[in-house]
C-alpha cells in the first residue's frame, strides 16, 4: 500500500543518495520527495548529525557525574541543570528527524520497526516525563504541598540515568557486544535452563531427604514455664538426640538440650524442608554465594558425613555447570561477533558505494548546468551574428 512501500537503499531522490530503505510516506503525509522530509534524511545521513549525537551522549554523561542529588543547590548544579535541558533538546531533535525521514511505525523501514530506535524514544519520553515531573515537585516545595507528593516526583529524577543506554546506539562496538551477548544468551537459555534446573531438582529431593527439618535444631536450656534460653547464638545448629548417627554432628553442652527451635537459619530461608526453598538454597550454593555457611551448619545438624553432599553438587554444580554455560556462552558469543562484523564490513563497503554515487550524481548535475551554460552561450552569439 501507500503507506508500506518503500524506496530500496542507493536510490537517489532529490539529489539524495539514500544509505538504507526508507517508507514511502511518513508520518501518513509525508512523501519522500517533500522537501521538509528530503531535508531531515539529509541531517540524519549526515556524519556531523552522528557526532553531534554521540558528543551531547558522552558529555552528558560527565555531567550527570558531576550532579550531587540532595546536596545545597549552587550555580555549578544551576548550570548542569540548563545543560542537562539542552541534552534532552538534542535527544528531542534527534527522534524527531529520524522520525520524519524514517516514518513512524507502518513501514518495514520505519523508525519503530528498529529496537535500538524504540529505546531512544524511551529514553526520550522517560527523560520529558522526569524533569516535568521535578518541576512539579519544585512548584510543591515552594507552595507546600505534602513531602510523600513532593518525594515521590523526585524519584523520577533517577530516569535520567537512562540515557546512558544511548550510548549503545551510536557506539558500534559497544552495540556490536551487546547485542552479540544478548543473542549468546538466548540461544544457550532454553537447553541449557533445562539441564540447571534439572540438576538443582535432582540435589533439591535428595536434600530433602537427608535434611528435611533438621536446621531447626538449637542448643538451649529449658525453664520451669517451658521456655527456651539458647546457650549460643540462634544460628548455631545441633544434632537431635533421636538423628544421632555413627558420626554425629555438634553436642550440645552438658545442661542443655539439642530443641527444636520451629525456625531454620537465615532467617527462616536456608532450609531444605520443600523442593521450591531446598532449590533455592542450591541455587545460592551454586553461584557461590555463602555455600560453606550452609555447608557447615548442615553438617552441625547431622554429620560431618554429608561434607561429600556438599562436595559433589560444588563440584559438578560449581566447577562444571557454571563453567560450562560460560564456555558456550563464550562460543556462540564469537561466532555472533564474527557474522556482525561481516555485516558491519558490508554496510560500510556500501556506504562507500552510496558515496561514489552520490559524487557521480553531484558530477551529472554540475556537468549537465556546464552543457546548459555552452548551449546557452551558443545561442546568444548566433542571435548576435543574425542581428
Amino acid at each position: 500500500t501507500r503507506l508500506t512501500w518503500l524506496y530500496l537503499e542507493g536510490a537517489v531522490v532529490g539529489g539524495v543518495v539514500l544509505r538504507r530503505n526508507y517508507a514511502g510516506v511518513a508520518i501518513g503525509c509525508l512523501p519522500l520527495t517533500h522537501p521538509v522530509r528530503l531535508f531531515a534524511v539529509r541531517v540524519t545521513q549526515h556524519r556531523a548529525f552522528e557526532l553531534l549525537v554521540m558528543s551531547a551522549i558522552l558529555a552528558n554523561c560527565g555531567t550527570m557525574m558531576a550532579q550531587r542529588p540532595g546536596q545545597p543547590i549552587t550555580e555549578l548544579e544551576l548550570r548542569l541543570e540548563i545543560a542537562d535541558l539542552a541534552f534532552l533538546a538534542v535527544f528531542t531533535f534527534e527522534a524527531g528527524m529520524k522520525i520524519i525521514a524514517l516514518g513512524f511505525a507502518w513501514s518495514r523501514a520505519s523508525y519503530l520497526r528498529d529496537r535500538w530506535n524504540c529505546l531512544d524514544l524511551l529514553v526520550v519520553l522517560l527523560s520529558w516525563l522526569s524533569y516535568i515531573a521535578e518541576q512539579q515537585a519544585e512548584e510543591l516545595d515552594m507552595g507546600g504541598g505534602s513531602s510523600l507528593a513532593r518525594s515521590a516526583l523526585a524519584q523520577f529524577r533517577a530516569a535520567r540515568v537512562l540515557r546512558s543506554l544511548r550510548a549503545l546506539t551510536v557506539i558500534p562496538s559497544l552495540r556490536k557486544d551487546v547485542e552479540s551477548l544478548l543473542l549468546s544468551v538466548q540461544h544457550v537459555a532454553r537447553g541449557y535452563a533445562v539441564l540447571v534446573v534439572f540438576f538443582l531438582f535432582f540435589f533439591g529431593v535428595l536434600g530433602l531427604y537427608l535434611f528435611g527439618g533438621k536446621l531447626r535444631f538449637r542448643c538451649a536450656t529449658i525453664g520451669s514455664d517451658g521456655s527456651f534460653a539458647y546457650i549460643d547464638s540462634d544460628e548455631v545448629l545441633c544434632t537431635a538426640v533421636d538423628q544421632l548417627a555413627l558420626l554425629p554432628g555438634r553436642q550440645c553442652p552438658a545442661g542443655s538440650e539439642c530443641v527444636d527451635s520451629g525456625v531454620n537459619p537465615n532467617y527462616n530461608i536456608t532450609s531444605f524442608d520443600n523442593i521450591a526453598i531446598a532449590m533455592l538454597t542450591l541455587f545460592q550454593c551454586l553461584i557461590g554465594e555463602g555455600w560453606s555457611d550452609v555447608a557447615y551448619a548442615t553438617m552441625d545438624a547431622t554429620s560431618p558425613f554429608f561434607a561429600t553432599y556438599f562436595f559433589v553438587f560444588m563440584l559438578f554444580g560449581f566447577f562444571i555447570v557454571l563453567n560450562l554455560l560460560l564456555a558456550i556462552i563464550d562460543d556462540v558469543y564469537h561466532t555472533l561477533a564474527e557474522s556482525y562484523d561481516e555485516r558491519l564490513a558490508m554496510v560500510r563497503k556500501q556506504d562507500s558505494l552510496c558515496d561514489e554515487k552520490a559524487m557521480q550524481a553531484e558530477a551529472t548535475t554540475v556537468g549537465t548546468g556546464v552543457l546548459e551554460l555552452i548551449r546557452r552561450q551558443r545561442k546568444g552569439t548566433l542571435a548576435s551574428e543574425e542581428g
